[in-house]
């Protein structure tokens, strides 16, 4: 499996080098210089407030959907820091691999329930993204490129599609099963998997709470646009809660794409842009916006992330101590 993605991981390595020379070779540092120079920190708390709510947030989804016991959300907060820490920085989607390795590790859930919470976790993330494009694009579709409005409107189709077609193969209750299993080890492996997988998702809907679940989703990709927007207003840029949320409705699907580079470096700038200068921004302009938003962010989710490390390695070290006694 592993050498499988190596070529997905050298091709996302690719497009961030790209990015990257791109952007420098397009860069004018004075206006970069000009927009952080503007920085307001009025607006900055509540950009740190958002993004912990939605850590909050992320967490208690976890608790709900882990199904073999109720974890405390004093260890899943620190958790989901590093969960989003390590989606945000490593390239490929690779990021979301520890979690299964972190609930393992820290919480000694099993790896199937923590591939099947985090699936779900993302099912539903999937599913919300959906349906917010299909509430925004009606709103946003004369003022859009083409090229943004058509890939939406592909995307928001393909999710719902195939979301609704999960949701019927789970509910019916199905597993694969192979009559050449024996010729074929690897591919028994994988059925197998897949039912263990799919026996997962039956005990998270068995155990209800899937309204739960969708309010949580919601609210936490709510709190993912307010401190987009709450960013950008720390800039000194005047935009509307729906511009942001246009934005985030083009950088979304991107960054789920598992060609994303590292730190999201240009799937961020390229919504970004793309967007600003569809709203009447000079591209020098939505450039230096597209890059300081960027630092900021990346700032706020390491800042995070990194305290969750230091308080993890802080209680391994006081096991250490207490098994030393």
């Amino acid at each position: 499996m592993r050498t499988r993605k190596v070529p997905v991981q050298i091709a996302s390595t690719l497009i961030s080098l790209a990015a990257v020379a791109y952007i420098l070779l397009t860069l004018d540092m004075s206006s970069i210089r000009g927009v952080l120079a503007r920085l307001d920190l009025f607006w900055l708390t509540p950009a740190y407030l958002a993004y912990y709510l939605n850590i909050l947030l992320r967490a208690v989804r976890f608790r709900t959907l882990f199904y073999s016991r109720k974890v405390p959300l004093r260890d899943l907060i620190p958790l989901s820091a590093m969960h989003n820490m390590f989606v945000y920085v490593m390239p490929a989607q690779s990021g979301d691999l520890s979690f299964v390795m972190l609930s393992r590790g820290r919480l000694g859930i099993s790896i199937a329930e923590g591939t099947a919470t985090l699936v779900s976790s993302r099912f539903y993330d999937i599913v919300m993204v959906g349906l917010i494009m299909a509430g925004i694009l009606p709103f946003t579709g004369g003022g859009l490129p083409a090229w943004i409005l058509k890939s939406s409107i592909l995307f928001s189709s393909l999710v719902l599609g195939g979301s609704l077609l999960l949701v019927l193969y789970v509910r019916s209750g199905r597993t694969l099963a192979l009559a050449w299993k024996p010729r074929l080890p690897l591919l028994g492996h994988a059925t197998e998997a897949w039912n263990r997988f799919v026996e997962g998702l039956h005990r998270i809907r068995s155990g209800g709470g899937s309204w739960s679940v969708a309010r949580l989703t919601l609210g936490i990709w709510f709190c993912l646009y307010a401190d987009y927007y709450f960013i950008a207003r720390s800039l000194g840029i005047t935009i509307s809660f729906m511009q942001i949320s246009t934005i985030a409705l083009v950088m979304i699907p991107l960054a789920l794409l598992p060609l994303q580079g590292f730190a999201n470096v240009g799937t961020h700038e390229l919504a970004w842009v793309g967007v600003l200068r569809a709203f009447g921004y000079s591209y020098t302009d939505a450039l230096s916006i597209a890059l300081g938003s960027h630092f900021l962010l990346l700032v706020i989710i390491l800042t995070y992330g990194g305290l969750a490390l230091l308080q993890a390695a802080a209680a391994q070290g006081r096991d250490k101590l207490d098994d030393l006694e």
